[in-house]
Protein backbone atom coordinates (compact mmCIF):
# COMPACT_ATOMS: atom_id res chain seq x y z
CA UNK A 1 0.00 0.00 0.00
CA UNK A 2 2.51 2.75 -0.95
CA UNK A 3 4.20 4.18 -4.09
CA UNK A 4 6.77 1.52 -4.12
CA UNK A 5 8.10 -1.45 -6.72
CA UNK A 6 7.51 -4.98 -5.59
CA UNK A 7 7.85 -8.27 -6.74
CA UNK A 8 6.16 -11.46 -6.07
CA UNK A 9 7.82 -14.63 -7.71
CA UNK A 10 7.28 -18.21 -7.27
CA UNK A 11 5.14 -18.00 -3.92
CA UNK A 12 2.06 -19.89 -2.96
CA UNK A 13 -1.00 -18.41 -1.27
CA UNK A 14 -3.62 -20.09 -0.05
CA UNK A 15 -6.38 -20.12 1.89
CA UNK A 16 -6.82 -16.88 2.66
CA UNK A 17 -8.40 -13.56 1.32
CA UNK A 18 -9.93 -11.62 4.37
CA UNK A 19 -8.25 -8.22 3.43
CA UNK A 20 -9.98 -6.56 1.04
CA UNK A 21 -11.39 -9.92 0.06
CA UNK A 22 -8.35 -10.77 -1.38
CA UNK A 23 -5.17 -12.44 -0.71
CA UNK A 24 -3.09 -9.69 -2.43
CA UNK A 25 -3.83 -6.45 -2.59
CA UNK A 26 -1.80 -3.46 -4.70
CA UNK A 27 -2.84 0.34 -3.99
CA UNK A 28 -1.76 3.75 -3.11
CA UNK A 29 -0.08 3.73 -6.18
CA UNK A 30 2.26 0.42 -6.01
CA UNK A 31 3.83 -1.26 -9.10
CA UNK A 32 3.49 -5.06 -8.43
CA UNK A 33 5.17 -7.65 -10.74
CA UNK A 34 3.84 -11.32 -10.16
CA UNK A 35 5.95 -13.81 -11.73
CA UNK A 36 4.90 -18.16 -11.65
CA UNK A 37 2.77 -17.82 -8.45
CA UNK A 38 -0.52 -19.54 -7.36
CA UNK A 39 -3.58 -18.14 -5.62
CA UNK A 40 -6.14 -21.14 -4.81
CA UNK A 41 -8.57 -22.29 -2.77
CA UNK A 42 -9.11 -19.05 -0.94
CA UNK A 43 -12.48 -18.13 0.32
CA UNK A 44 -12.45 -14.63 -1.76
CA UNK A 45 -10.42 -13.15 -3.81
CA UNK A 46 -6.60 -13.95 -5.47
CA UNK A 47 -5.28 -10.31 -6.41
CA UNK A 48 -6.67 -6.46 -6.25
CA UNK A 49 -5.15 -3.99 -8.14
CA UNK A 50 -6.27 -0.20 -6.83
CA UNK A 51 -6.60 3.28 -8.14
CA UNK A 52 -3.31 4.52 -9.61
CA UNK A 53 -1.22 0.92 -8.90
CA UNK A 54 -0.06 -1.65 -12.09
CA UNK A 55 2.18 -3.51 -12.89
CA UNK A 56 2.44 -7.16 -14.38
CA UNK A 57 0.80 -10.79 -13.63
CA UNK A 58 2.05 -13.64 -16.05
CA UNK A 59 2.26 -17.53 -15.62
CA UNK A 60 0.13 -17.37 -12.65
CA UNK A 61 -2.22 -19.92 -11.76
CA UNK A 62 -5.59 -18.19 -10.04
CA UNK A 63 -7.69 -21.43 -8.93
CA UNK A 64 -10.62 -22.55 -6.47
CA UNK A 65 -11.18 -19.01 -5.61
CA UNK A 66 -14.86 -18.26 -3.97
CA UNK A 67 -14.43 -14.32 -4.95
CA UNK A 68 -12.79 -13.00 -8.14
CA UNK A 69 -9.39 -14.03 -9.27
CA UNK A 70 -8.32 -10.65 -10.41
CA UNK A 71 -9.89 -7.23 -8.98
CA UNK A 72 -8.87 -3.80 -11.47
CA UNK A 73 -10.44 -0.49 -9.71
CA UNK A 74 -9.36 1.99 -12.12
CA UNK A 75 -6.08 -0.24 -13.04
CA UNK A 76 -4.83 -1.31 -16.55
CA UNK A 77 -1.80 -4.05 -15.35
CA UNK A 78 -0.26 -6.32 -17.97
CA UNK A 79 -1.67 -9.94 -17.24
CA UNK A 80 0.00 -13.11 -19.46
CA UNK A 81 -0.12 -16.36 -19.42
CA UNK A 82 -2.46 -16.28 -16.47
CA UNK A 83 -4.45 -19.44 -16.09
CA UNK A 84 -8.23 -18.80 -14.70
CA UNK A 85 -9.44 -22.59 -13.60
CA UNK A 86 -12.94 -23.37 -11.13
CA UNK A 87 -13.12 -19.07 -9.85
CA UNK A 88 -16.44 -16.99 -8.63
CA UNK A 89 -15.51 -15.60 -11.68
CA UNK A 90 -11.84 -14.86 -12.75
CA UNK A 91 -11.54 -10.86 -12.97
CA UNK A 92 -13.97 -8.11 -12.46
CA UNK A 93 -13.20 -4.84 -14.20
CA UNK A 94 -14.46 -1.67 -12.66
CA UNK A 95 -13.79 1.89 -13.99
CA UNK A 96 -13.08 4.75 -11.12
CA UNK A 97 -13.82 8.51 -10.75
CA UNK A 98 -9.75 9.11 -9.74
CA UNK A 99 -8.49 5.84 -11.57
CA UNK A 100 -10.11 6.18 -14.90
CA UNK A 101 -10.47 2.91 -16.72
CA UNK A 102 -10.01 -0.80 -15.95
CA UNK A 103 -8.68 -2.77 -19.26
CA UNK A 104 -6.05 -5.21 -18.88
CA UNK A 105 -3.31 -6.08 -21.70
CA UNK A 106 -3.58 -9.81 -22.01
CA UNK A 107 -2.39 -12.34 -23.41
CA UNK A 108 -2.22 -15.98 -23.87
CA UNK A 109 -4.63 -16.23 -20.84
CA UNK A 110 -6.40 -19.29 -20.09
CA UNK A 111 -10.46 -19.11 -19.15
CA UNK A 112 -11.71 -22.55 -18.39
CA UNK A 113 -15.29 -23.58 -17.90
CA UNK A 114 -17.13 -20.90 -16.97
CA UNK A 115 -14.73 -18.31 -15.95
CA UNK A 116 -15.70 -14.96 -17.17
CA UNK A 117 -14.65 -11.43 -16.76
CA UNK A 118 -16.97 -9.70 -15.11
CA UNK A 119 -17.79 -5.75 -16.21
CA UNK A 120 -19.13 -4.22 -13.55
CA UNK A 121 -20.81 -0.53 -13.34
CA UNK A 122 -20.29 2.67 -16.11
CA UNK A 123 -17.33 2.25 -18.16
CA UNK A 124 -15.32 6.04 -17.90
CA UNK A 125 -13.18 6.58 -19.98
CA UNK A 126 -12.39 5.35 -23.68
CA UNK A 127 -10.38 1.82 -24.57
CA UNK A 128 -10.44 -1.80 -25.66
CA UNK A 129 -11.45 -4.49 -24.38
CA UNK A 130 -9.52 -7.49 -25.62
CA UNK A 131 -10.12 -11.17 -26.42
CA UNK A 132 -11.91 -12.83 -23.79
CA UNK A 133 -14.79 -14.00 -22.33
CA UNK A 134 -16.71 -11.35 -20.56
CA UNK A 135 -20.29 -11.22 -18.08
CA UNK A 136 -22.33 -8.55 -17.86
CA UNK A 137 -25.03 -8.25 -15.51
CA UNK A 138 -28.43 -5.64 -14.61
CA UNK A 139 -25.82 -2.62 -13.78
CA UNK A 140 -23.21 -3.51 -16.32
CA UNK A 141 -21.03 -2.33 -18.53
CA UNK A 142 -22.82 1.08 -19.40
CA UNK A 143 -20.99 3.58 -22.05
CA UNK A 144 -21.49 6.90 -21.49
CA UNK A 145 -21.67 9.57 -24.39
CA UNK A 146 -18.71 10.67 -24.50
CA UNK A 147 -16.86 7.33 -24.10
CA UNK A 148 -15.79 5.04 -27.18
CA UNK A 149 -15.58 1.19 -26.69
CA UNK A 150 -13.20 -1.10 -28.88
CA UNK A 151 -14.02 -4.65 -28.16
CA UNK A 152 -11.51 -7.29 -29.58
CA UNK A 153 -12.24 -10.25 -32.43
CA UNK A 154 -13.53 -13.52 -30.68
CA UNK A 155 -14.54 -11.83 -27.75
CA UNK A 156 -17.39 -13.13 -26.24
CA UNK A 157 -20.06 -10.97 -23.82
CA UNK A 158 -22.08 -13.70 -22.01
CA UNK A 159 -25.40 -11.27 -20.28
CA UNK A 160 -27.52 -12.08 -17.47
CA UNK A 161 -31.84 -13.12 -17.70
CA UNK A 162 -33.26 -9.97 -19.57
CA UNK A 163 -30.47 -7.59 -18.80
CA UNK A 164 -29.54 -4.85 -21.51
CA UNK A 165 -26.38 -3.10 -22.61
CA UNK A 166 -26.66 0.75 -22.67
CA UNK A 167 -24.27 2.67 -25.04
CA UNK A 168 -24.54 6.19 -24.96
CA UNK A 169 -21.25 6.72 -26.47
CA UNK A 170 -19.55 4.85 -29.26
CA UNK A 171 -19.11 0.98 -29.32
CA UNK A 172 -17.01 -0.59 -31.96
CA UNK A 173 -17.01 -4.14 -32.22
CA UNK A 174 -13.74 -5.33 -34.50
CA UNK A 175 -15.31 -9.22 -35.10
CA UNK A 176 -13.53 -11.11 -38.07
CA UNK A 177 -14.75 -13.73 -40.32
CA UNK A 178 -12.39 -16.39 -38.55
CA UNK A 179 -13.29 -14.75 -34.89
CA UNK A 180 -16.25 -13.03 -34.77
CA UNK A 181 -18.04 -11.52 -31.76
CA UNK A 182 -20.64 -13.44 -30.00
CA UNK A 183 -23.14 -11.85 -27.78
CA UNK A 184 -25.45 -14.08 -25.91
CA UNK A 185 -27.26 -14.87 -22.83
CA UNK A 186 -25.59 -16.31 -19.73
CA UNK A 187 -28.29 -19.41 -18.96
CA UNK A 188 -27.84 -20.40 -22.33
CA UNK A 189 -30.83 -21.67 -24.77
CA UNK A 190 -32.22 -24.65 -23.21
CA UNK A 191 -32.79 -23.03 -19.64
CA UNK A 192 -33.39 -19.46 -18.07
CA UNK A 193 -34.22 -16.42 -19.86
CA UNK A 194 -33.26 -14.75 -22.57
CA UNK A 195 -30.82 -11.47 -22.33
CA UNK A 196 -32.17 -7.93 -23.31
CA UNK A 197 -30.98 -6.45 -26.05
CA UNK A 198 -27.86 -3.40 -26.83
CA UNK A 199 -29.52 -0.23 -26.68
CA UNK A 200 -28.56 2.72 -28.57
CA UNK A 201 -29.96 5.59 -26.68
CA UNK A 202 -29.72 9.21 -28.65
CA UNK A 203 -28.94 10.34 -31.72
CA UNK A 204 -24.93 10.54 -31.35
CA UNK A 205 -24.56 6.96 -29.92
CA UNK A 206 -23.21 4.55 -32.38
CA UNK A 207 -22.83 0.71 -32.81
CA UNK A 208 -20.35 -0.58 -35.59
CA UNK A 209 -20.49 -4.54 -35.76
CA UNK A 210 -17.97 -6.41 -38.01
CA UNK A 211 -18.55 -9.91 -37.80
CA UNK A 212 -20.06 -10.65 -34.78
CA UNK A 213 -23.65 -13.21 -33.85
CA UNK A 214 -26.00 -11.97 -31.71
CA UNK A 215 -27.79 -15.08 -29.84
CA UNK A 216 -30.99 -15.57 -27.09
CA UNK A 217 -31.91 -12.09 -26.95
Amino acid sequence: NDQGNHLFENCVFEGGGHWYRCMLDASGGAQVTINHCEFRTGPEGGIRFGEGSGGDISDCILEGLGGYGITLLGSSPKITRATFRQCGNAMRLESTAAGGGAFPVLSGCVFEGDDRIHIAGTILTSGTLMKAPYYLDGSSGVVPADVELTIAAGSTFHAADWRSWTIHGNVIAEGTTSQPILFSSASGATEGNPWGAIRLTNDESTGESRPSRFAYC
